[in-house]
């Protein structure tokens, strides 16, 4: 395979910065909203509720880790990213790692649970979950349906389940 048919060695260097600058971007808007957790701003207020220590690590960990994979990418040759790459892109590898993926996080979220405390509406949205005849809005009938399913599959009626 010739360097040019590459999608990897050609990728605009255009490209690359604006995905850099729009990244840093993104760092920043979570950074400032996490200083005002009290306006709620949904999506993006996330580390405004970590204690010190692991606000300073995410923020470092986010501004270090493009230079990271800059660095690594750089010792990498094309050839071996063009091998590995076609290793992930074969339906038998990409099948046992969907599987593995959709496994592990299955086994996450029973091992790793833990009580939630809701903004908004979400006490709302527990408490009809959590009656017999659960109120399920037009706009999200899929994602109450859901919660439904998953509630059935765990087991016990009542707010400890839902």
């Amino acid at each position: 395979m010739k360097l040019e048919d590459n999608p990897i060695a050609t990728t605009p260097k255009r490209s690359q910065v604006n995905f850099v600058v729009i990244y840093y971007f993104t760092i920043a808007a979570f950074v400032l909203v996490s200083i005002y957790p009290e306006n709620r701003i949904w999506g993006l207020n996330q580390w405004a509720f970590l204690s010190q220590l692991w606000y300073i690590l995410f923020i470092s960990v986010s501004v270090l880790l493009p230079a990271f994979f800059w660095l690594t990418s750089r010792k990498i040759g094309a050839s071996a990213k063009l091998k590995v790459r076609s290793i992930f892109e074969s339906s038998k590898v990409y099948f046992v790692l969907s599987v593995v993926l959709i496994c592990a996080m299955g086994i996450c979220f029973y091992l790793l649970r833990a009580k939630m405390h809701f903004l908004g509406d979400g006490y709302l949205n527990l408490s009809s979950l959590a009656s017999s005849n659960p109120y399920i809005k037009f706009s999200s009938y899929g994602t109450t349906q859901s919660h439904i399913w998953l509630k059935s599959i765990l087991g016990n009626d009542g707010e400890s389940s839902a």
